[in-house]
């Protein structure tokens, strides 16, 4: 049997989780750009327009609402919090009855339900982080609940960061009833009991957010275009080190730094500097692995949701791109 129900074909759903935008998910960039007319954006979903930096420090713990202070406050709040959601690189391999290829089937279809409910891509990155935490804690879980977890932690960060509900009546039917509402219920409890009070995470997509903010500061407009492709694959990098248990390893700030220099080289783009780029710490090994997740993705392949959402016209169709060895 499959591991996961497939998605229930629905025709009242409409939603295509990128339009067209205005950059500004860096809360200072927001205040700075108050006063001047947005830039159109193409290429980006909602989470990183103007609203949504608003919405973010209006329900984000006072922990993380730090992260709008000046670079060294924020600095210091980053490093908190990403040192109470790390887990143990290898915790996968302690895992009785799950192991890593069960953990991105789930996370490639919690992207998918993500599309079918308008849910940010930045709230499935905090789910993923709600789940490695409780799958570090619970070793003997088995692969039946596993996509009940993978639900439950949505649930739980789209609460924490949309401020709006993804019921367990949703979870039930995504599952194709593979679970009672009763038993969403309960493992959303059990999720719940593990992260509190700690619900605050840095994400990669994040951090890549506040270092793309930095870096358009300085770009000339004949260098936009240019930018917005590198800016897109880097986004499409941190989904795919979301899903790859390899990435697990790496810090946010050095998933979102090896994805942003990647992308800029592909883009024939220069490497920023620790100095341009605020946070900024890359590592080799990471955009190594960041380059075969890309060559490994196919239309055809095992893991589709995030080749064929970046395939559209609207992200450039940067999962097409026939890029060469970077």
């Amino acid at each position: 049997e499959p591991l996961l129900a497939p998605l229930p074909d629905r025709d009242d759903i409409l939603f295509k989780a990128c339009t067209a935008s205005s950059f500004g998910s860096d809360s200072s960039l927001t205040e700075q750009a108050e006063d001047k007319q947005a830039e159109p954006r193409v290429g980006f979903d909602p989470s990183f327009s103007r609203n949504y930096a608003a919405q973010r420090r209006g329900h984000l713990s006072p922990l993380s609402q730090r992260l709008s202070h000046r670079d060294s406050q924020r600095k210091e709040a980053v490093d908190e919090i990403v040192a109470r959601q790390s887990v143990p690189a290898s915790y996968m391999s302690a895992m009785r009855d799950v192991n890593g290829t069960m953990r991105s089937i789930l996370i490639d279809w919690l992207f998918a339900v993500a599309l079918e409910y308008n849910v940010l891509f930045e709230t499935v990155h905090v789910a993923v982080s709600y789940m490695d935490r409780f799958l570090a804690r619970n070793a003997g879980l088995s692969r039946a609940k596993l996509q009940g977890v993978g639900l439950a932690c949505l649930a739980v960060a789209v609460r924490e960061e949309e401020k709006s509900e993804f019921t367990d009546a949703d979870a039930v039917y995504m599952s194709a009833d593979t679970y009672t509402a009763q038993q969403i219920e309960d493992q959303r409890h059990s999720v719940f009991q593990l992260l509190a009070p700690n619900f605050s995470v840095v994400t990669s997509r994040y951090i890549l957010s506040k270092q793309i903010s930095t870096l358009r500061e300085e770009l000339g407009a004949h260098q936009l275009h240019q930018s917005c492709r590198a800016e897109v694959l880097a986004f499409y990098l941190c989904d795919l080190a979301a899903q790859g248990h390899e990435f697990i390893k790496y810090t946010p700030i050095h998933i979102a730094t090896s994805a942003l220099c990647v992308a800029r080289r592909a883009a024939g783009m220069t490497t920023p500097s620790s100095s341009t780029a605020g946070f900024f710490q890359p590592r080799a090994e990471c955009e190594r692995l960041m380059q075969a997740a890309l060559k490994k993705q196919t239309p055809s392949g095992e893991l589709t949701e995030l080749y064929e959402y970046y395939a559209d016209a609207e992200q450039l169709k940067v999962s097409t791109w026939d890029l060469p060895n970077l």
